[in-house]
């Protein structure tokens, strides 16, 4: 879910990853779930020193709260969540 804000923060220069777990039938695999979020009142955007004029700001600003409805709202559906903070003139 977070991982987006990574694309977000940097103005895109860093691609979010899509999560991918591959199974196996000969090995067991252990996954340990481990969650880090900023307050829900955090304003979150592109950082001024990743928007310049070869690199024009590709995300709005947001908070974190707004986010994190629109998320557990929406269907899982890959890095789609990531649609939510793009400025659509891009």
């Amino acid at each position: 879910m977070y991982c987006m804000y990574v694309q977000v923060l940097t103005n895109g220069r860093y691609k979010s990853v899509e999560h991918r777990a591959v199974t196996s039938d000969k090995q067991d695999r252990l996954s340990i779930v481990t969650f880090y979020a900023p307050a829900y009142d955090v304003e979150l955007g592109p950082l001024p020193e990743f928007v310049t004029d070869d690199a024009p700001c590709r995300y709005r600003r947001f908070n974190h709260g707004e986010y994190s409805r629109h998320y557990v709202t929406s269907k899982l559906e890959g890095k789609k969540t990531l649609e939510f903070a793009k400025i659509n003139s891009i």
